[in-house]
């Protein structure tokens, strides 16, 4: 009965341990990662060398602590399992908080048709995970259907567009190569001041991950290739954006 009695108390503390170092939801992770923060769990607890072991001479919950606060009703009544976890805990420093998940991310090719005078859309849904880094891949999840972006915002070189965009009235000194706003066609529904004289594609990124988007993001294929990895997951992460389109595009 007395050992029953002692495992259940280890199991308690090993729990309320990881509850309280990885928060309420610790357990619902990988069988090995799980197994691992338990077995992390029971060599804090019963580290005797460990000042927050219940143990260690030293610990807060020993009797010969000199730390122990004083009752006249329960003199050296050591603290509970769950006080112990906590100054375990801040001393460790705060739960690191999961990361957002990576949007959904295509593949956008788009063509001008001139048989039918309109903008032919492809795209393909690929793994965001591969689209990350000098060495994205790109994987492919899924087949190539027609349909496009709908009412994105987009990021586009002006290298994109034909002779007829280089004709155009909103050619000027201000548009520094880049194409900033709600239609992939030049003049309409641009962002003014969105894009500054020296700007990278990174820096741009940086301006997309704060941007209020609500709503998808096309970003043309060498802009983002420009971008830094850490910008690139930014995007993917961290943006207001619901969706991202990696686009290669051709008016």
């Amino acid at each position: 009965m007395a050992r029953t009695a002692a495992t259940s108390l280890e199991a308690r503390d090993v729990r309320t341990w990881c509850r309280t170092r990885f928060g309420k939801e610790w357990w619902n992770v990988d069988k090995a990662i799980k197994k691992e923060r338990m077995a992390n769990a029971r060599r804090a607890l019963s580290d005797t060398n460990s000042p927050n072991s219940p143990n260690s001479p030293n610990s807060p919950n020993s009797p010969n602590s000199p730390n122990l606060p004083e009752s006249p009703n329960s003199p050296n009544l050591p603290e509970s399992a769950a006080a112990m976890a906590a100054a375990l805990a801040l001393e460790l420093g705060p739960v690191q908080p999961s990361p957002n998940p990576l949007k959904r991310t295509y593949l956008l090719k788009m063509r001008w048709s001139y048989s039918n005078e309109q903008t032919v859309e492809r795209v393909t849904p690929v793994d965001p995970a591969t689209c990350i880094g000098k060495e994205a891949t790109f994987k492919k999840i899924g087949p190539r259907e027609r349909g496009g972006a709908g009412g994105a915002v987009y990021l586009l070189s002006t290298s994109c567009f034909t002779f007829d965009y280089e004709e155009s009235e909103v050619e000027d000194e201000e548009d520094h190569g880049i194409y900033f706003g709600e239609h992939p066609l030049p003049g309409v529904d641009r962002f003014p001041g969105f894009v500054k004289k020296g700007d990278t594609a990174d820096m741009l990124g940086q301006k997309l991950a704060r941007f209020n988007l609500c709503g998808p993001l096309v970003i043309d294929e060498v802009f983002w290739a420009g971008m830094k990895p850490a910008t690139q997951e930014a995007i993917l992460r961290d943006s207001s954006a619901t969706r991202v389109f990696l686009c290669d595009a051709q008016f």
